[in-house]
């Protein structure tokens, strides 16, 4: 087993939904392995389920940036086995390639950002007329793709979606696996970062027999949203001020 720290690069740069595996799995088996047994307690013994609990402070406040666990070198049904065990509040479990990311639940900072991000998309859907679904931070996952992962937000934004058309990360850690990568083999259509106060908007594109996020100025599964605006009510301070300025602004 080795603890690494991965490239967490974006620019691993059609609709459809990666078939998800999971079902029970005998979680005795992987852990008697050496590599399960030492994964398992490093993760016990790290301090992992402690959430963080930052002072208050505003949207434009950076909080020192911290790095996940990475554990390298498991097989799908190690990694399911772990899942299990860890199954508590305090921290979140991604997946990729062999590639097990362990992270703090969010704090204040992250949350504020994360709920002002889906109130004011929500509104703008409600709006714009979208009959959309809030699908949140639901499990995305597929056996065959080697991953697992959990957006900070995510919609349907259309009836009889398997999965969702637009996943949403709020960032404001470091390191890790590749997000994109991890949402290419899950066949999501768009995603969304915020980070530092910057949006940036991915759109899966084909190109003859391959798949790739490029990065675009204007949502293709939103259509019509004001990104500029959308970004400048995000980073506002008051989060009633930004709703208000915002819904003024979608009724001229």
């Amino acid at each position: 087993m080795t603890l690494a720290v991965m490239s967490d690069d974006k620019p691993f740069s059609t609709r459809g939904c990666a078939n998800g595996f999971g079902g029970s799995q005998d979680a005795r088996s992987p852990l008697a392995s050496p590599l399960g047994r030492r994964l398992a307690n490093a993760a016990l013994t790290t301090g992992i389920a402690k959430t963080a609990t930052p002072s208050p402070q505003s949207v434009y406040a950076t909080p020192r940036k911290e790095s996940p666990l990475l554990f390298e070198g498991l097989t799908w049904r190690e990694f399911k086995a772990v899942e299990q065990l860890l199954d508590r509040p305090g921290h979140r479990l991604s997946f990729l390639d062999g590639v097990l990311e362990i992270r703090r639940m969010p704090g204040e900072p992250h949350e504020t950002v994360n709920k002002r991000i889906a109130a004011l998309l929500e509104l703008y859907l409600l709006v714009a007329g979208f009959d959309f679904t809030p699908t949140g931070s639901m499990t995305l996952e597929s056996e065959s793709g080697a991953v697992k992962r959990e957006a900070d937000e995510s919609y349907k934004l259309a009836p009889g979606r398997v999965c969702p058309d637009l996943a949403i990360e709020v960032v404001f850690t470091s390191g890790g696996i590749n997000k994109l990568e991890a949402y290419k083999r899950l066949l999501i259509p768009e995603v969304w970062f915020w980070e530092d106060g910057v949006l940036e908007v991915y759109h899966l594109q084909k190109e003859g027999n391959a798949l790739d996020y490029e990065r675009v100025s204007s949502s293709e599964e939103v259509k019509g949203i004001d990104l500029d605006l959308l970004l400048r009510c995000i980073n506002m301070v008051n989060h009633v001020d930004a709703i208000k300025t915002f819904q003024q602004a979608l009724q001229k």
